[in-house]
């Protein structure tokens, strides 16, 4: 059974006399008739509205835990019971209670603590960044993580904050969960277009989905209204257009091809060192490695002289520079995509993308 009350606040105000107004708690009836009273008994016109902000869904069910769950207006509210109940027809029993008792900001923190990836210092200084410049309730938390880090022997990185622009429109991370909306998120993209390039605030709202996906599927937090099925990404064209300037492909082919002589140069010393210990034992590995070591830069002038190249890196830049190919089609490539005949490279995976409709889809290759 699910019974929808509101909970908003009761205001009371009198007509061109903003200093009479009052707000009180949905429950305390009782005083907000004793104000009204005293308004009328000094010859005002006092008129009671209650709010539209907080409705309460309650949902008991025999069997089952009961479920309290704010929602902003009664529309949510009456919605969430048909999801309810929609769900509960079904078989299926979702806790939406959990996604009230946590704010977005929480979960950020809860990220950070438990990311482990390369980009684990650009993820903290985002979070960091946003508690810091999302008022006095994220300063505190931002506090707390950074003292919980200290106790623990963690690293904390120094704050640089007054080096960047103030980010606005973040009150909203300290919405509970479950009162998080696309509209919170479509707020912060507008203003952030204004401080940062499209590109960097898609990044950001990359890091917000990853959030609420982790939350959502990892962490147990069910949500009514998923916020980011509204969220409008910012359109933006990336690529960059730009040619060789006079002698830059003369310098960077010459430094590819003095890593390719390096590598040559590298095997030439591991096949001598090979060879001179074939059977070699040492009484312990840290041995081992520092006889080879000597070894190494001993045999190196010798195998600089009989080193032979292999244009391997050289072949793949020139590659890379007549197609126009990325890297990661380039390194994707089979041999079954090569015409030779024809002298083009067909099956580039996930083609086109990113605005390069205009890219040729059949990658012209010197061959032979």
């Amino acid at each position: 059974m699910a019974t929808i009350q509101n909970r908003s606040r009761i205001t009371v105000t009198v007509k061109n006399r903003n200093d009479l107004t009052r707000s009180f708690s949905y429950n305390a009836l009782d005083k907000v008739e004793a104000y009204v009273g005293e308004l009328r008994s000094k010859g005002f016109r006092p008129k009671a509205e209650q709010g539209d902000d907080t409705w309460e869904v309650r949902f008991r069910e025999k069997g089952y835990p009961t479920q309290n769950i704010t929602c902003p207006s009664r529309k949510e509210a009456e919605a969430l019971v048909k999801k309810l109940e929609s769900e509960r027809s079904t078989g299926l029993i979702r806790d939406y209670t959990k996604a009230h008792q946590v704010t977005f900001a929480h979960l950020l923190l809860r990220y950070l603590r438990e990311f482990k990836g390369k980009s684990a210092r650009v993820i903290a200084y985002k979070v960091e960044s946003w508690l810091q410049d999302s008022g006095e309730v994220g300063q505190s938390l931002l506090a707390t993580h950074r003292a919980d880090m200290t106790a623990t022997g963690l690293k904390v990185r120094k704050a640089a904050f007054q080096m960047r622009q103030t980010i606005l429109n973040l009150e909203w991370i300290h919405k509970p969960l479950s009162l998080v909306k696309a509209d919170d998120i479509n707020g912060y993209i507008v203003m952030r277009q204004n401080q940062v390039s499209e590109a960097t605030v898609d990044r950001e709202v990359d890091l917000f989905s990853a959030v609420l996906r982790k939350a959502t599927r990892s962490w147990g937090y069910h949500l009514a209204d998923y916020p980011m099925h509204g969220v409008e990404r910012p359109k933006y064209f990336n690529e960059r257009d730009r040619r060789f300037k006079v002698g830059e492909e003369e310098r960077l082919f010459a430094a590819i091809r003095k890593l390719d002589h390096e590598h040559a140069v590298k095997a030439s010393v591991e096949s001598m060192l090979a060879a001179e210990y074939p059977d070699a034992k040492f009484s312990s590995l840290s041995a081992q490695k520092k006889e080879f070591a000597a070894r190494r830069e001993a045999l190196r002038p010798q195998a600089e002289k009989v080193a032979v190249a292999t244009p391997r890196l050289e072949t793949f830049f020139q590659f890379l520079l007549m197609t126009g190919a990325r890297r990661g089609e380039a390194l994707s490539l089979k041999w079954s995509d090569v015409d030779f005949e024809a002298k083009t490279v067909n099956g580039i995976p996930n083609f086109p993308r990113h605005g390069r409709s205009n890219f040729p889809t059949r990658l012209r290759v010197v061959v032979g």
